[in-house]
């Protein structure tokens, strides 16, 4: 008998809860900015998943999964599985999002858009300032221990909905939606400073063109408008990754929230 077989024999509910818990796992790993780019392997990010499921087998009883499972049945549990990481894992690519919005806004306001750089990550090209700020805001939280603020919520998620209580809520959508909207609010909020004074030297370059025609404005307010980006993003820079670093710890207890709070939980 192969050593497999012989331990599905032995304990097959414990390893029926040990592959829920790597699913769950592999949802919010594959998917967070932090471990689901392309850069990691595929193979680091599966082990990574694996040991996060072996540490957590112990809190988990077997007494949770459904016993004589359906091949059907049991690819709902699974799927429902995977769900509860995804879910958790697109909200925090979505606030993360905001910062990506505000270096774009910048960079179109300032006349930027043509020093684009190649993401790997998105795999397309991406405007200069907006890569420099979701790199920031990711190291920020990072460096604040933002990642041990969702790894929280996750082992949270095995109290609330342990393996086998499947994904109960009723609008993943809603929640998402929500975070979207903050997501693009908290991007215009850290790209502001610099938008206002570049429309502030638009107005009155267009008041020094009036009174001196024989002035090229458009060869003189690209020169301004390139000192201006660069001069006001540098002395905001701090406030613009604060702005992120302050609504982190929300949003993680908005989306742990969101399954706590589901119905028939």
């Amino acid at each position: 008998m192969e050593p497999v077989e012989w331990l599905m024999t032995l304990a097959p509910g414990q390893f029926l809860v040990l592959m829920l818990l790597f699913v769950r796992m592999s949802g919010l790993v594959f998917v967070m900015p932090v471990f689901g780019g392309p850069e990691i392997p595929v193979q680091v990010r599966g082990l990574f998943s694996l040991a996060l499921a072996a540490v957590c087998w112990p809190m988990v009883p077997q007494t949770a999964i459904p016993q004589n499972l359906t091949l059907l049945e049991f690819f709902l549990l699974v799927g429902r599985e995977l769900l509860i990481g995804l879910f958790l894992g697109v909200g925090v690519s979505i606030f993360l999002s905001g910062a990506q919005v505000a270096g774009e806004a910048i960079g179109r306001m300032g006349g930027l858009m043509a020093a684009d750089l190649f993401d790997p990550t998105s795999e397309s090209y991406v405007p200069l300032l907006s890569r420099l700020m979701s790199l920031s805001t990711l190291a920020c939280l990072l460096v604040l221990g933002g990642h041990r603020l969702i790894m929280a919520a996750l082992l949270d998620t095995l109290r609330t909905l342990p393996p086998g209580a499947g994904f109960p809520i009723d609008s993943p959508g809603k929640t998402l939606v929500l975070l979207l909207d903050l997501s693009f609010h908290l991007g215009m909020r850290a790209a502001l400073p610099t938008l206002c004074a570049l429309l502030l030297a638009t107005v009155i370059l267009g008041l020094v063109g009036r009174a001196i025609p024989q002035l090229n404005i458009l060869l003189l307010g690209f020169g301004v408008n390139s000192l201006l980006t660069f001069g006001v993003f540098a002395l905001s820079f701090g406030a613009a990754l604060w702005v992120f670093q302050e609504q982190w710890e929300w949003v993680v207890d908005f989306l742990l929230e969101a399954l706590e709070n589901a119905p028939g939980t």
